[in-house]
């Protein structure tokens, strides 16, 4: 079949998850001619998982995500599909943002083709097109066969680095020393469950809230272990660990989304390791669901209505860039003079094993800055990566992967990638007072000084320990 050559983009985003639509959104505002490319349907990537933001606020209360995250969130309340941010009372998250998934596909759709970028579905980014070191655009695959899309600065948010290992970028994999991944997941969510029965038996991070068209404080989220139903658990042949943690969210009366599934010894850039991980993850599922419906009060005649679009893969590619995020810039707060973002999740390890979750909360309940070096891969131009495939060790990627640092990342690269057009330089030279002036005018939250509020504490909020075994 013959490849089809496109007109040219100033900005080609490769992904529509978090990182993408922040980057894709970012540069159209800002003047780019841009394309977003996705290879679902819809635009959402994880936020369509019946995951939830947890990374609005650090836990002191300070809100260190604004800018584009707080505006999605803020149409998707006034659309029904968010109850906004609620705090909890104990947990590794301050607040917790429960996100519709149908929704919010329809408002990161919205938010990008309001933006003036557009958006194409169906496309598999397979290649990198090269000018010498400098990436000149991508080739797609599609329905209608490869096709070759020209741009000046290509954006890789497809949270596997797959442009930049195209381009031929440095890139680390998995654990250092012998390149172990974290447990992937797949997400499901049931209907007919009694949800004031949860935080009963899973008690950690408990939160109520008024949901979308209710006037009362019903359940929202808790989370906790299967401790007490640990004969059973070994009966039935479960998850090796007894011990073993779940979440539990509901944004809909009766309904329950739940992150408890775990597929181990997958490389998330392998097709057979993807397949494979589907069809455990699915075989969990339903082993889980038997046994809440015969051991799990609340849960007799819960019926399985979804599964997430597709396996949870929370590392894959982390690229080699000007500077390399540690574990020990995100545990001691660390500020740089080239932020262009903060995070506050702490360091989250699904252990490669799956024998349990290992976290280290920010010192003092903080933040940490994200500099722009992070973005920039080293010996590639042209180019630049936001989301979970920025230049970071094994450990601090566990904290900086979530989704609201992934968004503003990519808010951070959309705008980086319009000014460095505009000013006829590479991405790696642009200017950074400039660039964070501009992330300021978006509402991005740079420094602590930036948070545009602070949660008033309730009385019965207790700070999490700054280690977790989960």
């Amino acid at each position: 079949m013959p490849v089809k050559v496109s007109q040219e983009y100033d900005v080609i985003v490769a992904g529509g998850g978090p990182a993408g639509i922040g980057a894709g959104v970012a540069a159209a505002r800002s003047g780019a001619k841009t394309l977003v490319i996705e290879q679902a349907g819809f635009l959402g990537g994880c936020l369509t998982m019946d995951l939830a933001f947890l990374n609005f606020h650090d836990q002191r209360g300070y809100q260190i995500l604004n800018g584009i995250p707080q505006e999605l969130v803020d149409r998707m309340i006034a659309l029904g599909g968010s109850p906004g941010h609620v705090q909890t009372k104990r947990g590794t998250a301050r607040t917790f943002t429960a996100i519709d998934p149908e929704i919010v596909k329809y408002v990161a759709q919205e938010m990008v083709l309001e933006a003036g970028a557009r958006i194409l579905f169906h496309a598999f980014v397979s290649d990198a097109v090269m000018r010498g070191d400098s990436v000149a655009g991508v080739v797609i695959q599609g329905k209608g066969g490869c096709e070759v899309i020209s741009g000046k600065i290509v954006i890789d948010c497809s949270g596997d680095a797959d442009v930049a290992a195209y381009a031929g970028a440095p890139f680390h994999k998995g654990r250092e020393g012998d390149g172990a991944m974290q447990a992937v997941t797949l997400m499901f969510r049931l209907n007919r469950v009694d949800t004031e029965q949860i935080p009963k038996h899973f008690p950690m991070g408990v939160a109520y809230a008024k949901k979308p068209g209710s006037d009362s404080l019903t359940f929202l989220r808790s989370e906790g272990h299967f401790d007490k139903w640990a004969d059973a658990w070994r009966a039935e042949g479960m998850f090796d660990n007894p011990h073993h943690y779940s979440s539990f969210s509901s944004l809909r009366d009766g309904e329950v989304k739940m992150n408890t599934t775990r597929v181990i010894g997958i490389d998330g850039t392998d097709t057979w390791d993807l397949t494979r991980a589907e069809i455990e993850g699915r075989r969990q599922i339903m082993a889980m669901v038997r046994f809440l419906q015969k051991h799990v009060p609340g849960f007799e005649k819960a019926a399985l209505i979804s599964t997430g679009p597709f396996i949870g893969v929370r590392e894959t590619r982390r690229i080699a860039g000007e500077y390399t995020l540690t574990l020990e810039d995100v545990l001691g707060s660390r500020d740089f003079p080239d932020n262009i973002a903060r995070g506050a999740w702490p360091m989250d390890m699904h252990d490669p094993k799956g024998i349990g979750i290992h976290q280290r909360l920010v010192r003092g309940g903080k933040s940490y800055g994200i500099p722009y070096r992070i973005l920039v891969p080293q010996r590639v131009e042209q180019l630049l990566v936001a989301g979970r495939s920025v230049s970071a060790t094994h450990e601090a990627q566990a904290s900086v992967r979530v989704m609201g640092p992934c968004m503003h990342t990519g808010q951070a690269a959309g705008t980086a990638a319009a000014l460095s057009i505009k000013k006829g330089v590479s991405p790696r030279n642009a200017n950074i007072q400039e660039l964070r002036q501009a992330l300021r005018a978006q509402g991005a939250v740079l420094e602590e000084s930036d948070c545009p509020a602070r949660l008033e504490t309730p009385p019965d909020f207790e700070m999490a320990p700054e280690t977790l075994e989960l």
